[in-house]
């Protein structure tokens, strides 16, 4: 990056408060800058704080000469942090540059702290600066995007979630909700229009090592589409949305953003032989947003059938096992518009009863052990559960529990749709 790349990016976070973020770029530059502009707004606060990490360091420029004596505006901060008002104004290895000093006591910084401090106290507003420094103003109302680049008053008043949000202290975020999260993202797009440099140098990173750090892909379930796309948008890098889905339907964008099972669950693929990657994920949810939730519900559902016969098709699935077995249930059309891992397909040699996991659990809920599930399905269906079906029944119970919702497909989706918690 070039040097006057950084300078942009100081003085943006100069004049918009980013004072300790900014102490994050290479020291050299930040002297740099010091050696080269003339100090505003909250540059003093910058130095005092760069002063008392980096002490003799932060006191000359690349040349050797001491930035007090270029900036005498920096005095007072430069005193506050415990700089030496005894060092050379310039470093014996460039006694050259100061061949024009004739007394040997206007060698060092004192006279030059005396005359400032002169300034100090009759400049109430300067005096006031440097108390805030020492802690010493409680005072801070005119002050305070200053004031709260320090770590006392840090302290006291980023305990309120919004005041740190405001002035980027996201440290106190222990979690994210409705609240924080509307601030957090108003408070990315404020500064990424305001100050583009620094925030593509330094805030960008920033904020999002704390939504990282706050799980914000698991949080996104519970948001707004819109919002969500606020986010995709500041942050391509990480939280990806492919182009055609970002500019079509909410419900595309929900499932996008669900974890692996969830949405090739919601979208009729069967999980439990294997999870489709991306490409077909992102077919499916082409076609959802093409034909709308009803056709779609219809293709990956539906029990299909030949003189009364099943033809192992249910859905877009295929189970040989049904070919050509007679459908005991007298209500097909309950079963229709459920997705096919949803269903237990309960059979002998020449018929099949069908049982959603919901019926399992209502049938069965005051039933603790195997033998007495099995005795009740048995009841219920008229059939014969052999010993491999109800261990499968019970261990897809148990399995993801939270996916398999026991309900019609079209109602999954319609859910997902509007299923916004703030």
């Amino acid at each position: 990056m070039y040097e006057e790349d950084y300078e942009s990016i100081i003085r943006e976070a100069i004049l918009h408060g980013f004072i300790m973020h900014v102490m994050s770029l290479p020291l050299e530059h930040i002297k740099m800058f010091f050696n080269k502009n003339v100090i505003t707004n909250d540059a003093d606060i910058l130095y005092f704080l760069m002063v008392q990490k980096y002490g003799d360091k932060m006191y000359y420029n690349n040349q050797g000469r001491h930035l007090v004596s270029i900036n005498p505006e920096l005095t007072g901060a430069y005193i506050v942090a415990g700089g030496n008002i005894y060092a050379p104004i310039v470093l014996e290895s460039n006694i050259q540059d100061s061949k024009d000093i004739k007394d040997t006591n206007d060698l060092t910084i004192y006279s030059l702290v005396i005359n400032s401090f002169k300034r100090i106290f009759i400049s109430e507003g300067y005096f006031n600066r440097l108390k805030i420094m020492q802690e010493e103003n409680m005072n801070i109302s005119g002050n305070f995007s200053a004031a709260v680049n320090l770590p006392y008053y840090q302290e006291k008043y980023f305990k309120f979630h919004k005041i740190g949000i405001e002035y980027d202290y996201w440290d106190v975020i222990t979690e994210l909700n409705s609240v924080n999260i509307q601030c957090m993202i108003s408070r990315t797009i404020f500064v990424k229009s305001m100050a583009p440099a620094f925030f593509k140098k330094i805030m960008k990173g920033y904020y999002l090592s704390h939504l990282i750090r706050l799980n914000i892909k698991s949080f996104m379930k519970r948001m707004h589409p819109y919002d969500i796309l606020l986010l995709i948008n500041l942050f391509p890098e990480y939280l990806y949305i492919p182009e055609n889905i970002k500019t079509r339907s909410f419900l595309g964008i929900k499932l996008w953003i669900s974890d692996d099972s969830t949405r090739a669950y919601l979208l009729g693929f069967d999980i439990y032989k294997n999870i489709p990657d991306e490409v077909e994920i992102l077919k499916s949810i082409q076609n959802l947003e093409n034909i709308g939730i009803e056709s779609f519900v219809k293709e990956v559902t539906g029990i299909k059938m030949e003189n009364g016969s099943l033809t192992g098709y249910i859905g877009r699935e295929y189970y040989p096992e049904l070919i050509g077995k007679k459908l005991l249930n007298e209500n097909v059309y309950i079963y229709d518009r459920y997705y096919p891992f949803d269903i237990f397909f309960i059979h002998d040699e020449k018929s099949v009863f069908l049982m959603t996991p919901l019926e399992v659990v209502r049938a069965c809920y005051n039933f603790h052990s195997i033998e007495d599930i099995r005795y009740e399905i048995n009841k219920i269906s008229g059939l014969i559960v052999s010993d491999s079906k109800i261990n499968q029944i019970v261990k897809r119970m148990r399995i993801n529990p939270e996916i398999i919702q026991g309900l019609p497909a079209i109602n999954q989706l319609l859910d997902l749709r509007i299923n916004v918690t703030y």
